[in-house]
């Protein structure tokens, strides 16, 4: 079908990024319409409707996703019951989107359901269960649940380890609790477990793999927290060369790793090459998720501080104007990033003695702090001070 045909082609990412918003918009609730449609009138409407939850995940629509996904659960526990394996894949569906959005306590509860049916009718030592058991781990980690999330972790890699086939799901189990315990600043017990995870991953896919280049990022990641640049610098490399033999230029993993680099250089305050990754970063960023997203403004503001670290104020302006309209665009005019962003255009422009040019952006900047936190908050104090030194 349809849903199907996108997903093992250019995918969901590739169309949402090819088509302008209003088309996109357009498609999505003919889309959806016709989905709920056809489940009104056939007897596979809960399949129709699982499939346009996820279509819809895929394109970022979490709250529609998530809506979908509830009718879809009542009309599966109608169908087979609650207890049945598909109902537990709609909670678990659900809880990652709750997930996603950020909402943890109901993915917890969510995953909680699927877990305890996955338990009841495939047992507790089945893929699926640890499957699940990553996700709840992934929301402790959220939580800063220390000894939850590794607890749950722990219990994934088990079940992958003793199950026939699953040698690369436990490389990857190894490579989350690395990931995790970098996280947490436990840097020995991390590396050993990166290097565990490089080991089988290497066996089960081979070494030219994403996952591969993946833990190459944890272990470079690692080495970047312990200072040792030159190790750190050699993975990540390693990483790239992976990413760009197997996924290409133009994907998120190998713009991630760019950015990495990027703010390793910044460390060493190799600022040209820094920029270089930034730059190659952005151009991913703009082609995989567009100009205005969250991820595209980060860039933005990064150059910036790298411009401003030169002392290139116009280009750190640039920057940051960049920034501020992608984040306008996606999380507000008034949002406190947005606030951020002008506040430091305004000391920009102050260092060049544009004062005329700060005053407005400062007070703009005031106002929303004001709006979102009150008079008395340290970002609103931290732009009256500001004001008052300029309009001295």
């Amino acid at each position: 079908n349809i849903f199907e045909a996108i997903r093992k082609t250019v995918g969901f990412a590739a169309v949402n990024v090819a088509v302008k918003d209003q088309l996109r918009q357009w498609y999505l609730d003919t889309a959806v319409r016709l989905a709920e449609g056809e489940a009104a009138k056939e007897e596979k409407e809960s399949s129709v409707l699982y499939n346009l939850a996820n279509m819809l995940m895929d394109f970022g629509e979490y709250e529609r996703a998530l809506s979908l996904q509830r009718k879809n659960l009542d009309l599966e526990i109608k169908k087979y019951g609650a207890q049945h394996q598909s109902v537990g894949s709609s909670y678990g569906s659900m809880g990652t989107l709750c997930r996603l959005l950020e909402r943890y306590d109901e993915a917890m509860e969510y995953y909680s359901k699927s877990l305890a049916i996955t338990n009841a009718t495939l047992g507790k030592h089945h893929v699926s269960s640890a499957i699940t058991m990553g996700n709840m781990a992934a929301v402790h980690r959220k939580q800063g649940r220390e000894e939850e999330c590794l607890e749950c972790y722990a219990f994934a890699l088990a079940v992958f380890k003793n199950t026939p086939g699953q040698a690369q799901a436990a490389g990857i189990a190894r490579r989350n609790i690395a990931s995790y315990l970098h996280e947490i600043r436990r840097y020995d017990a991390a590396m050993k477990e990166a290097e565990e995870a490089l080991t089988a991953l290497k066996a089960s896919a081979g070494d030219q793999h994403p996952d591969v280049a993946s833990v190459y990022d944890v272990m470079a990641n690692i080495y970047q927290s312990q200072e040792r640049y030159n190790e750190s610098l050699e993975c990540y490399r390693k990483a790239l060369e992976i990413y760009l033999a197997t996924v290409g230029e133009n994907h998120v993993s190998t713009g991630t790793t760019y950015y990495n680099m990027a703010l390793l250089y910044r460390k060493q305050k190799r600022f040209d090459e820094a920029l270089q990754c930034y730059a190659k970063h952005l151009a991913i960023c703009q082609s995989t998720v567009g100009e205005n997203h969250t991820a595209t403004a980060d860039v933005y503001r990064a150059m910036a501080a790298v411009y401003s670290s030169q002392d290139r104020s116009e280009q750190a302006i640039e920057c940051m104007a960049k920034a501020l309209s992608s984040t306008a665009a996606t999380l507000g005019e008034n949002s406190p990033e947005a606030a951020e962003l002008l506040m430091n255009m305004g000391v920009l422009h102050r260092k060049q003695g544009r004062t005329a040019e700060a005053i407005p952006l400062v007070k703009r900047a005031m106002a929303i702090n004001y709006l979102k936190f009150g008079a008395k908050h340290e970002k609103t104090i931290k732009c009256y001070r500001l004001l008052e030194y300029l309009e001295k």
